[in-house]
C-alpha cells in the first residue's frame, strides 16, 4: 500500500476515534491525531535500507517492521515520546499507535506483495490478493470527508458516510477474489497453478496461470467481461539468466520475493540487459515492478557493468497477445527455467 493511502487510514481512524470517543480535556487531540498518522506510516521505515543497496531493501523490506513484535515496538516508542505531551495518557495514545500500525500490516497483508507478519518466527510471506497496491479510492473518501466536515457536516455523520464506503470497497474487493477463481475455472488447465491478483479498478481482476511445460498466460475479466487471455509466454533457459538469479545478490533476493517470476534479455552494445520482472505485479500491459542487470560476456564468464531495480511502469518487450520467448526459473527444480508461484 502506499504512503498516502497509509496516513488516509491513520486519520480515518483518528476520526473514527474523536467522533465516538468520550470528551477527555486532558487528552490532546493533535497528539492522538499524530500518533495515528505516525503508527500509520512507520512501519515503512524499512525504506531507509535502500541507501544501503537495493539487495538489502528487497530483504528487508515487510519483514521485521511489518511483523507483529515491530508494530508493538513502533507503538511503544510513539507512546512513550507522546506522552510528554499528554502526561498519563500514555495507554490511550499507544492503543492508537498500535491499532494504526497493525492496520498498516493488516492493509499490506491483503495485498499482492507479502508481508512477513510472524517475523522472527517465521519468514514466510502471507499475500492474500485482495487489495490493488495503491487503493486511490480511500484518499478521495478522505478529501470529501474533509470537505463534508468543512461545509458543517457533523463529523459523526461524516464518519459513518466515508467508513461504509471504505468498508464497501473492502467488502467487493473481498467477493472478487472469492468469485474469480470460479469464473476462470473453465480455461485453467487441470496441471496450472494460478494467482489472482487484483487491479486497480475495482470492478476488474487478474489471474496468471503457470504451466509445468514453462509456459505463462495472462488473463483478465470483470463484472461485464468474461475471463480472457491477454498474453502467452513461452520460456527458456539462457546462463545470462541463470547467472543473473544464482551469482548476483540483487537477483537472488529478488527471485525470493517474487511470486512469478518472468525473465528475458535484450541486447546492449556489445553485452546483455537481462531483466526479471514479478507478473503478479501487472497493470494491464505493464510490469511496474522489475530489476535489471547489465551484463558482458569476458572468456567464460560474465562481467556485471550496471544494474538496478524500478517500480515505476515498464513495457517489457513484445508484450502481446502473442507467444514470445522469455527465460524464468524454478526453485524447485534448479537449474531449469520455468514459471514459478508459491
Amino acid at each position: 500500500m502506499d504512503t498516502i493511502t497509509h496516513a488516509a487510514m491513520g486519520i480515518g481512524v483518528y476520526s473514527t476515534w474523536l467522533a465516538f470517543a468520550p470528551p477527555d480535556p486532558h487528552l490532546s487531540h493533535s497528539v492522538m491525531l499524530a500518533a495515528a498518522v505516525l503508527g500509520s506510516e512507520i512501519c515503512d521505515l524499512d525504506t531507509v535500507m535502500r541507501l544501503f543497496g537495493r539487495e538489502r531493501f528487497l530483504y528487508a523490506h515487510r519483514r521485521a517492521t511489518h511483523s507483529l513484535p515491530g508494530t508493538l515496538f513502533f507503538a511503544l516508542l510513539i507512546a512513550a515520546v507522546f506522552q510528554l505531551w499528554s502526561s498519563g495518557k500514555g495507554p490511550e495514545i499507544f492503543f492508537m499507535a498500535w491499532f494504526c500500525a497493525l492496520l498498516h500490516v493488516l492493509s499490506d497483508v491483503l495485498t499482492a506483495y507479502g508481508t512477513a507478519v510472524f517475523w522472527p518466527i517465521s519468514e514466510k510471506r502471507y499475500a492474500l490478493d485482495v487489495l490493488f497496491l495503491y487503493e486511490y479510492a480511500w484518499d478521495v473518501w478522505l478529501v470529501l470527508g474533509l470537505v463534508l466536515h468543512l461545509m458543517g457536516i457533523p463529523l459523526l455523520k461524516v464518519v459513518i458516510l466515508c467508513d461504509g464506503l471504505a468498508l464497501l470497497l473492502l467488502f467487493i474487493r473481498v467477493l472478487n477474489r472469492l468469485i474469480l477463481p470460479k469464473r476462470v475455472r473453465p480455461i485453467q488447465q487441470s496441471d496450472e497453478s494460478a494467482v489472482f491478483p487484483p487491479a486497480l479498478l475495482p470492478w476488474r481482476q487478474q489471474f496468471v496461470f503457470a504451466h509445468p511445460s514453462g509456459i505463462v498466460r495472462f488473463g483478465s475479466c470483470s463484472w461485464f467481461k468474461s475471463p480472457v487471455i491477454d498474453a502467452v509466454y513461452q520460456t527458456e533457459e539462457t546462463q545470462a539468466i541463470h547467472y543473473v538469479l544464482h551469482e548476483t545478490k540483487l537477483g537472488r533476493e529478488f527471485s525470493r520475493l517474487a511470486r512469478v517470476l518472468i525473465g528475458w534479455t535484450e541486447r546492449e552494445g556489445d553485452g546483455f540487459r537481462v531483466r526479471l520482472a514479478d507478473a503478479v505485479f501487472r497493470s494491464g500491459r505493464l510490469l511496474p515492478f522489475h530489476i535489471w542487470v547489465v551484463l558482458r560476456l569476458e572468456g567464460e564468464r560474465f562481467a556485471i557493468l550496471s544494474e538496478g531495480m524500478r517500480f515505476e511502469a515498464f513495457r517489457p518487450a513484445a508484450w502481446g497477445g502473442q507467444v514470445v520467448d522469455f527465460p524464468l526459473r524454478n526453485k524447485k527444480k534448479t537449474p531449469s527455467a520455468h514459471s514459478i508461484i508459491r
